[in-house]
């Protein structure tokens, strides 16, 4: 779902990625990757939890993993950003939230009408609580929808409100990510980093919906049905 087409497309955009202990994996690896893939220059930035964790680039992801960032936060939150992306994870963006200097520098991304992007969690605990998602439409993680100020779009994967995009989780990721490189960078770049990922959705993919049809609903029982069929034909 967008309301907003492009906002401004960039040669050679520049996008910040802050993460911090507890951040979602998913959620900043594959945008950092994508966005790279499209010529875009891509710093994931670590926010430190405290005065001892100064200096230390490497974050404990929310699922364990142990990443190493590009660079701490202090040395690029000031500079010109075409897009600010914050990833979610529950303990990352409940860390994000509580960090001033992060949410008074989305503010003003906001204000100066460039990209602010979240997925996840991060949309209903960081964003919303500070105002940022006032006058937009949103979504994120299914169970914190409530959160939104405004829910009409809050069931969508991916949804583009003026100069504010949002997800709803890890399985979203891919998906957001290519929208931020169409935004930013253009469709027809999109579509070649599409085509390069073979980022194409098979209709036989849905066969993993579950056998049993009393546990679909109408919509979904006539695809599984459709699937079937078509794979039958080619078996």
């Amino acid at each position: 779902v967008s309301t907003q087409s492009t906002w401004g497309l960039k040669d050679m955009a520049k996008v910040l990625i802050p993460v911090i202990q507890g951040s979602e994996e998913v959620e900043f690896i594959t945008p950092a990757d994508i966005l790279r893939r499209a010529g875009i220059e891509v710093v994931i930035a670590k926010i430190p939890l405290d005065p001892t964790d100064e200096g230390n680039l490497t974050i404990k992801c929310s699922n364990g993993l142990l990443v190493v960032a590009d660079a701490p936060i202090k040395d690029v939150i000031a500079k010109a950003w075409d897009m600010i992306l914050i990833p979610g994870g529950g303990p990352g963006t409940e860390n994000m939230a509580k960090n001033g200097e992060i949410i008074e520098r989305l503010k003003k991304q906001k204000a100066e009408k460039k990209w602010v992007a979240a997925i996840c969690a991060a949309p209903a605990l960081v964003l919303a609580p500070n105002g940022i998602l006032e006058g937009e439409k949103a979504t994120c993680y299914p169970s914190l929808q409530s959160k939104l100020p405004d829910q009409t779009c809050a069931k969508e994967r991916v949804v583009v409100s003026h100069n504010v995009i949002t997800s709803q989780a890890p399985g979203t990721a891919f998906e957001f990510s290519l929208k931020c490189v169409e935004l930013l960078v253009g469709a027809s770049k999109m579509a070649v980093i599409k085509k390069e990922t073979v980022a194409q959705i098979s209709i036989l993919t849905c066969i993993s919906l579950p056998v049993s049809y009393t546990h679909l609903r109408a919509h979904e029982t006539l695809r599984y049905l459709v699937c079937r069929l078509l794979l039958e034909k080619k078996n």
